[in-house]
């Protein structure tokens, strides 16, 4: 298990919410074309987007940090670009008219991800007043 500092908890934190609203928004989309012709429902595989973040948390590459050549140089550091997800589109369950939305499903994902969501804002807010407590 790798130990992590708190600036790359945070940030690792950050995209986890990231994608969990990137969910939703695809979630949202799907039910609100549940009706439209030919619609194909996209979702992402949280696990494997997950893997991906701790895979690029784990490395040592979090920051690029400048070269100073000179005193009077001012020093800096770029963060990387936080994992950009894939999104897959279902070609399962195809109904008459061509759409794959399965509204059942989608109201599942959605109350699911909205209480994953939640829990890793109530977790992420345990772990800001528990350093606030060793401060």
């Amino acid at each position: 298990m790798f130990v992590f500092g708190f600036e790359q908890q945070l940030q690792m934190k950050q995209e986890i919410l990231n994608l969990r609203s990137l969910e939703e928004e695809l979630i949202a989309s799907n039910i609100a074309n549940v009706n439209t012709k030919n619609y194909k429902s996209r979702h992402i595989n949280f696990t494997n987007e997950l893997n991906k973040i701790k895979l690029k948390n784990s490395t040592k590459e979090m920051f690029l940090e400048s070269k100073k050549t000179s005193d009077k140089h001012f020093s800096f550091n770029i963060q990387n670009n936080m994992v950009q997800p894939s999104i897959y589109i279902s070609n399962s369950n195809v109904d008459q008219n061509g759409n794959t939305v399965n509204m059942n499903q989608e109201r599942m994902k959605f109350v699911k991800n909205s209480l994953k969501y939640q829990e890793e804002i109530a977790l992420l807010n345990k772990e800001i007043k528990n350093i606030n407590l060793v401060i």
